[in-house]
């Protein structure tokens, strides 16, 4: 992976996470990143800005209110709010994880993670952040890509998703875009 999730960098992409919250969910989220090759930085942004939305800044890995709803126990869990319980079956049979029978292990971050990962990869949404890319080069301009982001916010969200819901996306997309695209200097581990 041509790049690092740093803390900071997570907690300006995701402002009302806590500092040590991000320092706790960086290196996890950089792993499973790598894991599900969600990288370059197309993808990691995409990938960053949609469970951003998702779990209010990472901060909810509960649906709020989710135990009353009518797919409970298999309400949102995680940072890609993962939900109803042919999700948990298929995620689980994936993960080798029984999530049908243990629904909260989605609520740890390891697995959390690898289960947005496993969302985001059976919905086929690294081909889509590849396009934002072509279409976006070479002078950068991610407006030419909004269309297309848009797409992967529905393929998440459904094709019922709000103009507010998806302009926040959006707003998230350029924001971890522009702090992913920044070269840092990362010591050597």
């Amino acid at each position: 992976m041509n790049f690092h999730i740093l803390p900071q960098d997570l907690k300006e992409c995701c402002p009302r996470l806590s500092i040590a919250r991000s320092e706790e969910l960086a290196p996890i989220l950089e792993g499973s990143l790598r894991d599900g090759r969600i990288y370059p930085v197309y993808r990691a942004a995409a990938f960053l800005a949609q469970i951003g939305h998702e779990s209010i800044d990472m901060t909810h890995w509960a649906e709020i209110g989710g135990e009353r709803a009518k797919y409970a126990p298999y309400y949102g869990r995680g940072p890609i709010q993962l939900t109803w319980v042919d999700n948990y079956r298929k995620a689980g049979d994936a993960l080798g994880l029984p999530l049908v029978q243990q629904p909260d292990l989605v609520l740890q971050p390891k697995v959390g993670f690898d289960t947005a990962v496993w969302f985001w990869r059976t919905r086929s949404l690294n081909p889509l952040c590849d396009a934002i890319e072509t279409l976006c080069a070479p002078t950068y301009d991610l407006s030419k890509g909004r269309d297309t982001f848009d797409a992967i916010s529905r393929r998440i969200n459904g094709t019922g998703a709000s103009t507010a819901s998806l302009n926040d996306r959006w707003r998230r997309f350029q924001i971890c875009y522009r702090v992913m695209s920044t070269p840092r200097v990362v010591a050597p581990a």
